[in-house]
């Protein structure tokens, strides 16, 4: 059904959205798991303001590569919740 020419690029677009998919079941997961309760879970202190730098940091390559520039203004910010694993 597909192109000899289009077999690799083809397996590599349904590998990266497998990917995304197998991620977004594991955030279902732990929302799932927050919202009975679960105490397991370790609580801690977060700052949103450092929270949205590493975001924004992590987004600079896709921005430059299409000339948008990100800039964050604000306070620091603290609330107490369970972590994931891009904080750390």
């Amino acid at each position: 059904m597909v192109k000899e020419n289009d077999k690799i690029p083809f397996a590599g677009k349904i590998y990266d959205e497998a990917g995304r998919m197998i991620r977004l079941v594991e955030n279902i997961i732990s929302l799932s798991h927050l919202d009975e309760g679960a105490d397991d879970m370790q609580r801690e202190n977060i700052d949103l303001y450092t929270l949205a730098e590493k975001v924004i940091q992590s987004l600079v390559p896709q921005a430059n590569t299409v000339c948008v520039a990100l800039e964050l203004s604000g306070v620091p910010g603290v609330l107490n919740g369970v972590p994931h694993d891009f904080i750390r």
